[in-house]
């Protein structure tokens, strides 16, 4: 697997979805701020769009907010996005970064670390973490007849990445 760590802060609190399903999906953008370079004033400002799913999800939802300066792990996807700009259908490749671990940078902050222990049916007290929650990425599909997995297209929303 590729992995690629990030530093950087999150622009908005993350935002929680299918927290109802089995498997919840957190969304959330991280600014990455290069230094300047001979010759300018200021540097370069990258925006990355990260999804995180599961107990991570929920935990991260509850535990970072806006600003928090964050070191994330995770991989880059690229999957390709129709849009109309000017009148004309412009195809793109976009980019998304998918984070299998984040936590707040200790340079810039403390932390108080509560450990999730697994429960037997998923709702222990004081416990999200379920036995089966190794997920770090979209939860599987079914197969079509290309053989490639099928994925609900949601270009309407915007907090979707």
């Amino acid at each position: 697997m590729n992995a690629v760590n990030i530093v950087g802060n999150l622009t908005a609190d993350p935002k929680l979805y299918g927290k109802d399903d089995k498997t919840p999906r957190a969304v959330f953008t991280i600014a990455v701020n290069e230094a300047p370079r001979d010759g300018e004033e200021e540097g370069k400002s990258h925006f990355l769009n990260c999804t995180a799913w599961g107990t991570l999800a929920e935990n991260l939802v509850e535990s970072l907010g806006k600003g928090t300066r964050v070191v994330a792990t995770g991989r880059f996807n690229t999957y390709p996005k129709e849009v109309e700009i000017d009148g004309d259908e412009v195809n793109l490749t976009m980019t998304s970064f998918t984070v299998t671990a984040i936590g707040p940078d200790l340079r810039w902050a403390t932390a108080d670390v509560t450990k999730v222990q697994p429960s037997e049916n998923g709702k222990g007290k004081g416990s999200k973490r379920r036995k089966d929650d190794d997920e770090d990425e979209a939860p599987k599909t079914k197969k079509g007849k290309t053989g490639k997995a099928s994925r609900k297209d949601d270009d309407d929303e915007d907090e979707d990445f």
